[in-house]
């Protein structure tokens, strides 16, 4: 089987087209190698691949900046994925969107099923929905998977950010208003092989809205809390940075986030049969593989310039 995967520079699309599964070709593609927002650029892909599977994992994902560049951002996350459903449509490719908890805007208590009304506290939120609906509207063999708080090695994501810093300071403040499910790259990797491999035996999957994301539920200073005491076990810290807990009004941002953006993966864990997703032991794994690399040099000055 052939999969197309736009995005293939971000921590996800790398994961993916790095796999090495049987009966799997992967065709990944950066921004610079396939523009989502150009209808030809993904036209012409498609009708040198032919491809039997699309999955998008390209988005502007800079929640801050979004707000003072709606065009950039509406452009890649509803522009794009309406492109790429189009083509889909055309060629008669099913096609996996990925998406994102800021979908809602956290005012429920409880975790957030797909029937639950989506209402984006900010514009990527925004441009991200409007990306949902335009997809399904397009084709009926779609199928988005909301996730939230991805992480992975890569740069660039809340899990690298803190351990940096849990590195070079002493203090450190951390919100405990704006709780969900931190998930690692490797296990959302493996879910969607999975939903591969569903559709490889059934040559058709049960389209529609899914949610993914890891567990247990945690704020971000019990995440931090977390990776702050797997780092001192494994030798990487000399003590515990002291850990503030502070509410999120103390870092204002231009997006509002949501307090709530916790997912609820029984519809997918029904369809799946189970669901790995304790993010703690990946958290422990990236730690143990970055305290082998690091050597007692690179702990003392490898981050202080941030």
């Amino acid at each position: 089987m052939k999969v197309l995967v736009a995005g293939s520079g971000g921590q996800l699309g790398n994961s993916l087209v790095n796999q090495k599964t049987r009966g799997i070709e992967w065709f990944g593609f950066t921004r610079q190698e396939m523009d989502i927002t150009s209808l030809c650029q993904i036209s012409d892909k498609v009708n040198l691949i032919r491809p039997d599977l699309i999955i998008n994992c390209s988005a502007y994902t800079a929640v801050d900046l979004a707000e003072s560049r709606h065009d950039q951002a509406w452009r890649v996350n509803c522009d794009g994925v309406t492109h790429l459903a189009e083509i889909a449509r055309q060629w008669d490719i099913p096609f996996i969107h990925i998406s994102t908890d800021y979908v809602f805007d956290g005012f429920k208590s409880e975790s957030y099923l797909e029937t639950d009304q989506p209402s984006p506290l900010n514009f990527y939120g925004k441009s991200k929905l409007a990306g949902e609906q335009a997809a399904l509207d397009a084709f009926n063999k779609v199928l988005i998977l909301r996730t939230s708080w991805v992480f992975s090695e890569q740069d660039g994501n809340f899990f690298t950010t803190m351990l940096k810093l849990g590195l070079t300071k002493q203090h450190l403040k951390v919100v405990d208003d704006q709780k969900a499910g931190p998930t690692p790259v490797k296990l959302l990797s493996s879910i969607i092989l999975q939903l591969l491999s569903l559709y490889q035996q059934q040559s058709t999957l049960p389209w529609g809205l899914y949610h993914y994301c890891g567990e247990p539920f945690v704020n971000r200073f019990e995440f931090v809390e977390f990776l702050m005491n797997d780092m001192l076990n494994k030798g990487m810290l000399h003590s515990l940075p002291e850990l503030e807990a502070v509410d999120s009004s103390i870092f204002p941002t231009p997006a509002a986030r949501p307090e709530n953006s916790c997912l609820n993966t029984g519809k997918l864990k029904a369809l799946l049969g189970r669901l790995d997703n304790d993010w703690r032991p990946e958290v422990q794994q990236l730690l143990a593989i970055k305290a082998h690399q690091l050597t007692s040099s690179e702990l003392e000055g490898k981050y202080e310039t941030l």
